[in-house]
């Protein structure tokens, strides 16, 4: 590595050796081991940086909880990290900041303090740990107008002093708090401070005070709350929203079912990086509805996008167990309208019912016949149903006689024959195994039955 300490990377920011007067500084933090220490970033003015990057390497980043990924703490008292320096841009992500708030005398674990640079605290995990703390603290400090704090996820900041906050946006101006979760505030979990500014989409409960307070001159859209203080409609919810709130192992994802899914809105890309959550996913790119909080919850269930569809919402929903696939197609009561799919490649369907996928065996399709050979098919019913639009010829497996082919009503070991035009198509179902089922015109039907009769001719004469 090139630095043992964050305090060392940000002493060379004005180092005419490693940068020049418009460059990007970015520094990658890794997960070797904690960092314990408190951070003032105010370099790279003298030699001209262009903006400042505190972030952490691809592959060393959390997992949204907070005992993953790469950590810094500090001594009570102090900031961690502090923006000071000038108009420079200055962005901090992806860092689990821990232990500041242990003690008495806790302040603020990410502040920004310079106006209008457009720097962003973003997919940052802050939890001090659950020892109260009985003075100012704080977990995100927009300390000055026109700078952002999205996808971050701020829990357990305790203690009933005030000011208390998770976040607290001091000046307003352009700033944006947006997607954040807060959990477990000792008194307000976002504090507006009565001033303008976005507050939108972030999704806090449990403080000891409010949820949201002072928030009455910002722009507001969409907020959870687990008190009446959030947006109507995302009122009174509870930890149920969370897939675990067990002390020292919470995890603030989004619970399967939770209100907050799909109940945001959409900020696009304004500004930069709201549209990542805090696992990486990109909420704009994905056409994602937008959640509540710093979780963009996705589903894992199934989705199919068959041949020729635009969308694969045509195929409605998809039941799984153990290799048995049932599919209903949108709007269609029961699986049997696939009989009237139109086929236009190779495919392999298992009907609801078959224990394996390998008892529907092959199927050779084409637009001018179907070949249907079942392997080790259980039941005959499997076969389903079909709809007749051409001649249906079913031949049992050992053939005695092709007379039956003439025949509209005639039986031949218990299978029908059903000419083309004919109303029911249950006969299918009267299939066994090695029987093979023919769909298709009828100068195909009479090649078949042509190149049939030869071949048991054949047999028989030899």
């Amino acid at each position: 590595r090139d630095y043992s300490t964050i305090t060392l990377w940000e002493a060379d920011l004005d180092d005419t050796g490693t940068y020049s007067s418009g460059d990007d500084a970015v520094g990658e933090c890794y997960d070797d081991s904690a960092f314990s220490e408190t951070v003032v970033i105010n370099g790279g003015g003298t030699v001209g940086l262009n903006s400042v990057k505190l972030t952490v390497a691809s592959g060393q980043r959390h997992d949204g909880t907070a005992s993953t990924g790469v950590s810094i703490s500090g001594s009570p008292g102090a900031t961690l990290i502090e923006k000071t320096n000038y108009n420079m841009k200055v962005d901090i992500e992806w860092l689990v900041v821990t232990g500041w708030g242990n003690g008495a005398s806790a302040k603020t674990a990410l502040r920004v303090n310079w106006t209008n640079s457009g720097s962003t605290i973003s997919k940052c995990i802050i939890d001090p740990g659950t020892s109260a703390h009985s003075t100012e603290s704080k977990g995100i400090d927009i300390n000055r107008a026109g700078n952002h704090a999205v996808n971050n996820i701020i829990l357990n900041v305790t203690g009933s002093a005030t000011p208390n906050y998770g976040i607290l946006n001091t000046f307003g101006g352009s700033s944006v708090v947006a997607n954040n979760t807060i959990y477990n505030q000792g008194v307000d979990g976002i504090d507006g401070n009565s001033v303008s500014g976005d507050i939108k989409n972030n999704l806090v409960i449990s403080s000891g005070t409010s949820d949201y307070a002072n928030i009455g001159s910002a722009t507001t859209a969409t907020n959870g709350s687990g008190d009446t203080t959030g947006t109507s409609g995302l009122q009174n919810l509870t930890t149920s929203e969370f897939v675990s709130t067990t002390a020292g192992s919470e995890d603030l994802h989004l619970a399967s079912g939770a209100t907050s899914i799909d109940a945001g809105t959409d900020l696009a890309t304004t500004p930069t990086g709201v549209e990542i959550d805090i696992d990486g996913r990109d909420r704009d790119a994905n056409a994602d509805t937008w959640d509540l909080g710093a979780h963009e919850y996705v589903s894992s269930g199934l989705s199919i996008t068959p041949t020729g569809l635009s969308s694969d919402e045509a195929i409605g929903s998809a039941t799984i167990s153990t290799g048995a696939v049932s599919i209903t197609p949108s709007g269609i009561a029961s699986a049997e309208a696939f009989g009237t799919a139109s086929i236009s490649n190779v495919q392999t369907l298992t009907p609801s019912g078959i224990a394996t996928a390998e008892a529907i065996g092959t199927a050779a399709l084409s637009l001018g016949a179907v070949s249907v050979l079942p392997s080790g098919i259980a039941t005959a019913e499997a076969i389903g149903t079909a709809v007749l639009s051409s001649n249906v010829v079913i031949l049992p497996a050992s053939i005695e006689t092709l007379e039956a082919l003439g025949n509209p009503s005639l039986i031949v070991g218990n299978v029908t024959v059903l000419p083309a035009g004919i109303a029911s198509n249950e006969a299918i179902g009267a299939a066994v195994i090695g029987d093979i089922i023919v769909v298709g015109d009828i100068a195909m039907v009479q090649d078949i039955v042509s190149n049939l009769s030869r071949d048991i001719a054949g047999d028989i004469n030899g």
